[in-house]
C-alpha cells in the first residue's frame, strides 16, 4: 500500500487568516469598517481551523492552500 504525502505552506494560523481576510477585502474593494470585517470572517467560515470531516493523519484543507489562493476560490462562487 502507498501513502501520499501532501506538503504543508508552514503558515501560521493566525498569518493565514489575516492575509485571507485582506484578500477577501482587497478584491472586493472593502475598506476595514465593521461591516467589511464581517464579510471577510463570514467567507473565512469555509476554511475552519479543523475540518468537519478530517482524514486521520492528513492535514486541515487551510494548511494545504495558501491565504490568497483560499480567498480566490473563495470569491469564484460569487456572481455578479
Amino acid at each position: 500500500m502507498s501513502t501520499i504525502e501532501l506538503s504543508t505552506h508552514g503558515i501560521p494560523r493566525a498569518e493565514w487568516v489575516r492575509r485571507f481576510k485582506e484578500r477577501i477585502k482587497t478584491r472586493l474593494g472593502l475598506n476595514d469598517d465593521d461591516d467589511n470585517e464581517t464579510i471577510a470572517a463570514a467567507e473565512l467560515e469555509s476554511w475552519p481551523l479543523i475540518d468537519e470531516h478530517p482524514v486521520a493523519g492528513m492535514p486541515n484543507d487551510w494548511e494545504l492552500t495558501g491565504p490568497e489562493e483560499a480567498a480566490d476560490e473563495n470569491l469564484s462562487n460569487w456572481t455578479d
